[in-house]
């Protein structure tokens, strides 16, 4: 079979790609990023490691090289663009996009560990968006710096994503990939003993290899691939080169049936592959872009923050996701342009929801006398109640009432105690009624928890009015005036729900202290006040 015939053959591989009929590119390696993975093991002897176990033993080699470092080499060259460059992933991205391009199998946890260990090497610079959870990842060596222009580039055979090249020693592939890069030099000489080169590759060729001699290396070389040889000798006689009755060179390439044909620098763009994310939230997504382009605002999906307000919105209804769209929509008609900080915008309008929702909340369990003490100036008013809601933004919406309700019935004791010592004495006042309509005035009074003074002005009051022949009430039956006495009774202050601890409880405390913000579910139980 011609060498064209074997690269057609391996277009299509048995992995997932493969499986959805889709072609498997050859990948554009960098000779610069290669040569520094392999000094990844400059320092094997040193035997450091990292990550560790819960009894606080290192669990992984942080200058030994695996087969998963391997793989995370050659798919971090196949997802960057031209600069080195991988936008808007997270390393699971990275992880899935091995999965779909090699046939074997690899553990998650060791690709998970290969980027960590790159990342501690300096190969990779991993920037992250705090907003999005999502990175920019940078290449490190890619680029040569005198030229800023890529490294040298060779073209890969697709074998190297089979199984069958995935199963091979360490050394093996880390052979091929070293070779490739002296496969169009008429002779590619390696020393196996010289130790004066800074780089782990071209130092001697049995320590790179970690072999202990050359028959190690001879039956390296002999290693077969789909039946044919990876590599093949290129001296006369089919063997290393002796000097001074010892060998001390090598000379062999890999078989052109597994090479591609070389690149020139800068080129290659056809062999990067960059990944689509994983769309998180797709039909928030959908739906913000379908109602976004019905209100007149369809470059909304085109905003840098977009995802950001995509993932700001995932789990809020679709009522709120429209309140957010309308506000959007005014400032955009206002301006004639998207808020510049588009996810900021959000979350302003996002607080001001949330902080109404809490005060309807509190006042539904009759807690609003807590959040906003009357008996405070207003302006400590305004910070109690700021403070108060900057404290609830920490916990789910889902959560709120059950806080209040446990708030009220932490406190329930204490205001049931102060009400049950309210009585008809506290509204001795008379009228010009007598005892009998007294005694209904002071019991409606009572029974709706009216205060005293308030009561007792409101009597004065009646009675002046009453016996001034230019008022109103003077002229009225005592039928009417009996209504409109039960009417500004109705109308009077109610006595603060126990005042005395209006003054003592600080409702903020209370839930910080009972509550911690850091638990995902609340457990609520019977509370009493410290």
């Amino acid at each position: 079979m011609g060498n064209n015939e074997n690269r057609v053959q391996w277009k299509v591989l048995h992995n997932p790609l493969g499986l959805e009929g889709k072609e498997t590119k050859p990948v554009a390696v960098n000779y610069r990023f290669v040569n520094e993975v392999f000094n990844i093991e400059r320092h094997y002897s040193k035997k450091e490691s990292f990550g560790f176990t819960p009894e606080g033993e290192a669990i992984h080699e942080l200058h030994h090289l695996t087969k998963a470092d391997l793989a995370i080499m050659v798919i971090l060259q196949k997802i960057c663009d031209v600069r080195g460059k991988i936008a808007d992933v997270t390393l699971a991205d990275i992880v899935r996009a091995v999965h779909m391009y090699y046939e074997g199998k690899y553990s998650e946890t060791q690709l998970y560990v290969s980027l960590k260990k790159f990342i501690l090497h300096n190969l990779i610079l991993c920037e992250s968006d705090e907003e999005t959870g999502r990175n920019t990842i940078w290449l490190n060596h890619y680029i040569d710096p005198d030229t800023d222009k890529p490294g040298k580039l060779v073209i890969t055979h697709n074998i190297i994503f089979t199984k069958e090249f995935t199963e091979l020693p360490v050394a093996v592939q880390k052979l091929y990939f070293s070779c490739i890069f002296r496969q169009f030099k008429e002779m590619q000489s390696f020393d196996l003993y010289n130790n004066q080169k800074p780089d782990v590759q071209w130092n001697n060729l049995l320590t790179f290899l970690h072999l202990s001699d050359t028959s190690q290396l001879r039956r390296i070389l002999h290693t077969t691939l789909h039946g044919k040889r990876l590599f093949y000798m290129t001296t006369s006689n089919g063997d290393f080169i002796k000097v001074a009755g010892r060998y001390r060179m090598a000379e062999f390439k890999v078989n052109p049936d597994w090479t591609e044909q070389e690149r020139k620098i800068g080129e290659g763009n056809y062999y990067h592959e960059s990944i689509q994310p994983r769309s998180k939230y797709e039909r928030s997504r959908k739906y913000l872009i379908q109602r976004a382009h019905e209100k007149g605002i369809g470059e909304l999906e085109h905003h840098s923050h977009f995802f950001t307000v995509v993932r700001l919105l995932r789990k809020v209804s679709r009522k709120v996701k429209e309140v957010i769209l309308n506000k959007i929509k005014d400032e955009y008609v206002q301006t004639k342009k998207l808020p510049f900080n588009l996810s900021q915008f959000v979350k302003n309008v996002l607080a001001e929801k949330r902080d109404t929702y809490t005060l309807v909340a509190a006042k539904q369990k009759k807690l609003q006398h807590f959040v906003r003490p009357a008996h405070l100036d207003s302006d400590v008013q305004a910070h109690t109640e700021k403070r108060f809601l900057e404290l609830m933004r920490h916990y789910p919406l889902s959560d709120i009432s059950k806080i209040f309700a446990a708030a009220q019935e932490a406190i329930a004791p204490v205001i049931s105690s102060e009400l049950a010592s309210i009585s008809l004495k506290d509204y001795r006042y008379a009228t010009t009624f007598g005892k009998a309509h007294d005694a209904l005035l002071r019991a409606h009074a009572c029974r709706k928890h009216k205060s005293s003074p308030a009561y007792q002005r409101l009597i004065l009051d009646f009675n002046s009015l009453v016996a001034d022949r230019t008022q109103e009430l003077f002229h009225m039956s005592q039928r009417e005036r009996t209504e409109w006495l039960f009417n500004e009774i109705d109308k009077l202050p109610s006595i603060k729900e126990a005042p005395s601890i209006i003054r003592t409880f600080d409702l903020s405390e209370f839930i910080l202290k009972t509550f911690s913000p850091e638990h995902a579910t609340i457990q609520l139980s019977h509370t009493a006040l410290a």
